[in-house]
């Protein structure tokens, strides 16, 4: 079948029979809508399910993403109507059903795409797996917020989308060869995050069985300034903030174009939050879809129950490599405003005094008897990893250990390719080194810059070794396969130093976590603040 054509509870849909660069041959069925078009009036209100349609609805091409600015381009891309989702599948109509495994792209919840422009599951089909992508709201779209609640709009739409598409994956997948009481959720970065949020909110259980998480976890409340107001203002708006009816209908009916690619940030925020720019808009903690304490909500999750794999890259934070080797201003800022080192969601907290000694304390943790200094640029570089992914998944990972009923299974993704980390490749050249944020998804989907390996290569080796190694893990909720042998991957126990899969060039072994030891002295100096870490 070149074209199958497949009934689902919306109606029917069209796919298209496609081979990857390795030979295996695969179903695609891109642009399923799960919702309708969040267009006027629906722009900032929770998502509402698609209407059923009587034709064949084509989807043998990629939907829209939705709309934001491409800063590597320089140009607002994507559509306001993106809430669709794309299906990839081994084999139709055969028995058993099969594994679905349901990816969640990041991009600070303000950027990313959803289809195989960006991240195609080639790879993925090489094992006769289900697998789903979906679109969701992103930015001012779909993490917009407003206090007067008789206005009908919701916050966090951006997550309620990927709930509401969950449900339609649970209601439809069988029809894809897909086992509705075997669902993995993942994600990576912003999108891990979002899966973090579903397992931890009510609104979601059920809806998956098991859980990855790749460098992204929801373990503090968001820090960063409600925009809404100020950005209306920009564009003109001339009401109170009070009025929040007038701003909503103000930001409901402005050009869509205007609520992507702009500065409202004060000088003293942007310091602050480098990063502000670029990723404006965060989620909310509503108290309801996301909770006002973190902390408790992971202490009583739901998915305490289920198993999850999760992991991180061993220089996160590679991305702010040259800034931190040519850049002597940030080590000047920070002697002078030693908090400016600590995570975000501490820098603005009114106690000087115990800023100063925690601020202290972590220099003292990276730095040790160095001086903070450009020379020792790799100490600030591991600061920034700390802050930026390593202490929150401690975090997680030590709540596990006292919570959960289910394993967790931690990886740590060290494989340093001279030509396959594109990320890194993209920021610093061949000839660089290290393996930052996003060097992972290289080895997991066919990005834009991929080219076929020779199977014989250490970063072939490397794809396979990651896709069974998921593969198996959403099969039967242990990760251990023939690849990894000798190696048993052993999920972390209490009342030890967590283990951790570490995947290397040279080799892959489990090995006691390196970030262990420096994330307790960072559990330490939180202690000045008297606040729960897990």
């Amino acid at each position: 079948m070149e074209n199958p054509v497949i009934q689902t509870s919306s109606g029917r849909v069209r796919g298209k029979l496609a081979t990857n660069a390795y030979g295996y041959s695969f179903y695609y069925f891109d642009g399923i809508p799960y919702a309708q078009p969040p267009l006027g009036e629906k722009r900032f209100r929770a998502p509402v399910p698609a209407a059923e349609w009587t034709l064949i609805r084509d989807c043998t091409k990629s939907p829209n993403k939705c709309l934001q600015w491409n800063r590597r381009v320089c140009e607002i891309q994507g559509s306001e109507d993106c809430l669709y989702l794309n299906v990839n599948v081994r084999q139709l109509n055969a028995r058993p059903a099969v594994p679905v495994m349901v990816y969640i792209h990041g991009g600070g919840f303000n950027t990313g795409d959803a289809t195989r422009r960006a991240w195609a599951p080639d790879y993925f089909m090489m094992k006769d797996v289900v697998f789903i992508t979906i679109g969701y709201r992103l930015g001012m779209f779909g993490f917009a917020s407003f206090s007067d609640k008789s206005l009908n709009t919701a916050d966090n739409c951006g997550v309620l989308d990927v709930i509401l598409a969950l449900k339609w994956i649970r209601a439809n997948c069988m029809y894809f060869n897909g086992d509705p009481e075997n669902i993995t959720l993942f994600g990576h970065s912003s999108g891990s995050c979002v899966t973090h949020m579903l397992m931890q909110t009510p609104s979601a259980k059920g809806l998956f069985h098991k859980a990855i998480l790749l460098a992204g976890f929801n373990m503090n409340e968001p820090s960063f300034t409600r925009l809404e107001f100020r950005l209306a203002q920009h564009l003109g708006f001339e009401g109170s903030e009070q009025d929040q009816k007038a701003l909503c209908e103000f930001l409901t009916n402005v050009d869509a174009n205007k609520l992507v690619n702009f500065d409202v940030f004060t000088e003293e925020e942007k310091m602050l939050y480098p990063d502000a720019v670029i990723f404006p808009i965060w989620p909310i903690a509503d108290g309801t879809l996301i909770s006002k304490d973190i902390v408790s909500a992971q202490r009583k999750a739901w998915s305490n129950s289920i198993p999850l794999m999760m992991g991180s890259n061993s220089t996160e934070a590679l991305m702010l490599l040259k800034k931190l080797k040519s850049d002597a201003k940030v080590y000047e800022m920070w002697k002078n405003r030693p908090q400016l080192m600590l995570h975000s969601n501490l820098k603005t907290l009114d106690d000087a005094v115990m800023l100063g000694e925690m601020a202290k304390r972590v220099k003292d943790i990276h730095f040790g008897d160095k001086e903070m200094t450009i020379e020792n640029y790799e100490c600030a570089l591991e600061i920034e990893s700390y802050n930026f992914l390593y202490h929150d998944q401690h975090r997680l990972m030590q709540s596990r250990l006292q919570n959960a009923t289910a394993p967790t299974y931690v990886y740590r993704f060290d494989f340093d390719s001279p030509t396959f980390n594109f990320y890194r490749i993209r920021g610093f050249g061949l000839g660089s080194k290290g393996v930052g944020h996003c060097d992972e998804l290289g080895y997991l989907f066919v990005l834009p810059d991929t080219f076929k390996l020779d199977t014989n290569t250490p970063e072939y080796r490397c794809i396979e070794l990651m896709i069974e190694t998921f593969y198996t893990f959403a099969k039967t909720s242990d990760p251990n396969n023939p690849i990894l042998q000798p190696n048993h991957w052993e999920p972390i126990h209490r009342g030890m130093v967590p283990h951790c899969l570490n995947i290397n060039y040279e080799w892959t072994r489990l090995i006691p976590q390196p970030e262990y030891e420096k994330c307790c002295g960072i559990d330490e100096a939180y202690k000045l603040l008297n606040k729960d870490l897990y």
